[in-house]
């Protein structure tokens, strides 16, 4: 069998370079794990006639590299001797068939009663497209500016904005006629009086009636109305009226658990008076 580099089918198993290599791997076990480790080749040239050693060379022609193997037959032993890589040389290169170096599918052998191969072609592996996603950039929120406050002028020299009201100060006593209720009365209906949002008394700890007026209880005796109206008040103006009102006077000394009234809408403290 000297013809040269003879190709191995890829497809079929009964041609007879497939099966010579078949035959010959299965009673060497040295050859099948060459084969079995290195995948088979793709061309073989077998050289018996005229040499001492029949010798195999295996080409694989996709790698450029050639393999040299010996048969080494002594009873009880039959073992091809694989000896390389080398490379293949021009000469050799011309001699080999064109079917040897098409396809990377490896030769078909009938290996135990089936189809064998020593090693599958690699599956192409899908390209896979990865989509960046860029993230958008963040939207700004704008707030819108606040307006300015309008300036409103109504009856009684009252200013009132959208931010606060303004009333002015409430001047009582002007009318010594009358009395206190009197006199809240009538600043009332002609509408020169208008009640902050908040007062002192609303937004303090003191005890109060239900119509507003501060109650102040005596706990030291020799306290008297004057300095109860002083730090309530601020000032002594319809300090007589408070007075009478409660039905005791300015100097006296008030005795000890005695409550007194003081009109809510003259009140500026808003805390209790120190005993």
């Amino acid at each position: 069998m000297d013809k040269g580099p003879l190709p191995l089918s890829t497809t079929n198993p009964y041609l007879g370079t497939n099966l010579f290599l078949s035959n010959e791997f299965q009673k060497s076990p040295e050859l099948f794990n060459f084969l079995k480790g290195r995948g088979a080749p793709s061309a073989i040239d077998i050289k018996e006639s005229g040499v001492e050693v029949p010798t195999m060379r295996m080409f694989y022609t996709q790698d450029k590299q050639m393999y040299i193997a010996e048969l080494q037959q002594i009873e009880p032993y039959y073992q091809w001797i694989v000896r390389g890589p080398y490379a293949i040389t021009r000469i050799d290169y011309r001699r080999l068939p064109k079917e040897s170096s098409i396809g990377s599918q490896e030769a078909l052998f009938i290996y135990e009663g089936r189809e064998y191969r020593f090693r599958e072609a690699p599956q192409e592996s899908a390209k896979t497209i990865v989509s960046l996603k860029v993230p958008e950039a963040p939207k700004k929120k704008f707030k819108p500016r606040p307006k300015a406050a309008k300036v409103i002028k109504s009856e009684g020299n009252v200013i009132t904005t959208q931010a606060q009201q303004v009333t002015p100060a409430l001047e009582i006593g002007s009318n010594t006629s009358m009395n206190l209720d009197q006199q809240a009365l009538q600043m009332a209906k002609s509408g020169t009086i208008q009640s902050p949002k908040v007062s002192a008394v609303e937004s303090s700890n003191l005890d109060k009636t239900s119509d507003g007026d501060v109650i102040h209880i005596v706990k030291r005796s020799n306290q008297t109305m004057k300095e109860v109206v002083e730090w309530y008040i601020g000032s002594m103006e319809n300090a007589e009226e408070i007075a009478k009102k409660n039905g005791v006077a300015l100097d006296t000394p008030l005795p000890e658990g005695k409550k007194i009234l003081i009109p809510g809408l003259l009140v500026k403290q808003s805390k209790a008076m120190p005993q």
